[in-house]
Parts: structure tokens; sequence; C-alpha cells
């Protein structure tokens, strides 16, 4: 598959980077801030980039479509929980999906409506909340999930949601923070404090979620989380990079059971 083999060829630095001590590790972090801090843009345009990449090629891989597809997700439907105002959706319905695109803060989700309206991207965007579009009795081939697992309340319903909202046979991709020190450091230490570039507050560690905790809790709700997936920001290049170490943003693939 294209995004292991991508992992691969950073396979090198990510080791490299791993073999370092949190230390070390966060010594690099603050060399980096001291020799100039690589701009929001950039450095967002990469994670999406990684993010929607992964989406494509996991998806690709589940219902064996082949790699020179040009629509590889034609005919399917995709639904973004938390869509925010992330291009990703409107990347995969170029990919020809069939997109929904849900989120609870109606300006953000005008946000969105503008810029896919700016590309010509055909997205039915909604404002509301998952537990809604259980109303509408539609089963997607494939449900992504973006770094909201922090913001919901009430996981429970919220992953019952999901299983019902998911075909048998469908995909659903998951990306998170995991929890440790170095999550801490990197995404509310640097971020919140340092950068300002996350309101103060909006994160919380304790809601960051380890892997095994989100493959637990995902197994009570009937799925199989295939593939966690790491995801890490090298400082040393200033990109972002796929890891064999969900050191601190990870993607988990899960179908259900």
């Amino acid at each position: 598959m294209k995004y292991i083999a991508n992992m691969n060829e950073n396979s090198s630095n990510s080791t490299a980077l791993h073999k370092k001590s949190p230390f070390r590790r966060t010594r690099s972090f603050i060399r980096m801030l001291r020799h100039g801090i690589p701009q929001p843009h950039t450095v967002h345009q990469g994670y999406n980039t990684l993010r929607q990449e992964y989406i494509l090629d996991a998806t690709r891989h589940h219902f064996k479509k082949r790699d020179d597809d040009p629509a590889p997700l034609f005919q399917m439907n995709l639904l973004d929980v938390g869509c925010g105002a992330s291009p990703i959706n409107s990347f995969l319905a170029l990919s020809g999906a069939d997109v929904t695109a849900l989120d609870i803060d109606e300006k953000i989700l005008k946000e969105a409506q503008t810029y896919a309206d700016s590309i010509g991207t055909p997205i039915r965007f909604i404002h509301g909340k998952i537990e809604e579009l259980l109303k509408e009795e539609t089963q997607y081939d494939v449900i992504i999930c973006l770094d909201i697992l922090e913001y919901i309340d009430n996981k429970d319903r919220f992953f019952w949601s999901l299983n019902k909202l998911l075909k048998p046979e469908g995909i659903l991709v998951i990306s998170a923070i995991n929890r440790n020190f170095f999550s801490w450091f990197t995404h509310i230490f640097i971020s919140e404090f340092m950068l300002k570039r996350t309101p103060r507050g909006s994160r919380k560690w304790r809601r960051f979620y380890r892997p095994t905790q989100l493959r637990s809790l995902m197994q009570k709700f009937s799925f199989n989380v295939t593939t966690i997936q790491g995801m890490e920001f090298n400082p040393d290049n200033c990109r972002w990079q796929l890891s064999h170490h969900p050191s601190t943003r990870y993607l988990a693939t899960a179908t259900k059971i």
C-alpha cells in the first residue's frame, strides 16, 4: 500500500527521532523554536496532506481498489464527523466520494462550505450532532472522525452512533492525540503557552486517548481496530510524517465486528 511505502521512506527519520531520549527530543523542539518557527499554514497543510493521503490509501486498500484508479471512492458515501474547516473532505470528494460533512459549529461550517464551493466540490454540509443523522436511516461506506475525540463528552453514545451509521463492510478512520508527556509538551505547552496558536485551556491532557484505551472503547461497541498508525512532527526538518510509534498523534482504522 502507498501509505506503508511512505512510512518506510520516512522510517529512518522516524527511527532516529525515537532513538532520542525524551529530553533530547524536547531539546530538538526547543532548538527549532529558537531558529525559526514554521508558518502555521505550512504545518497545517502538511498535517492535512498526510492524513488525507492515508485515508484515501486505507480506503482504497479496504475496498480493493487499484492504486492507479483516478476516482477510488466513486459511488461511496462518506461521512466526515466534526469536519471543522479542514479541506480533507473536499479532497475526498474530488476522489469520487459522495460526502456529507457534519459539525456543531455553524460559523466554521460556513467557512468549510465557502471553501468547498470555491473549488467546486459538491459536499452536503449539516449543522448538528451525530445522533441527529440516525433519523435519516442512511449508512456510510466510509466514516472519518479527525481530532475530535477529546471534545466528545458522551463517548459511549458517540461510538454507538458510529456503529449504527457505518455499513457492515465499511471502514472507520479516526485521528487522535496520544496521552503521554510528549503529547502534553507539544500540543499544550508549546501550542498553547509558547506559540499561542491554540486557545489556552481548549485542550485537556486527561481527555487525550492512548491507543490501548481507544481500542478497548471501540471493541465495546463492536469495532475491530485493524491498524494503529503513528504521526509525528519532525522538528529537524519541520515536516509531518508517518511513524511506527504513536508518540503524539495517531490514526486508527477500524471495521465492524
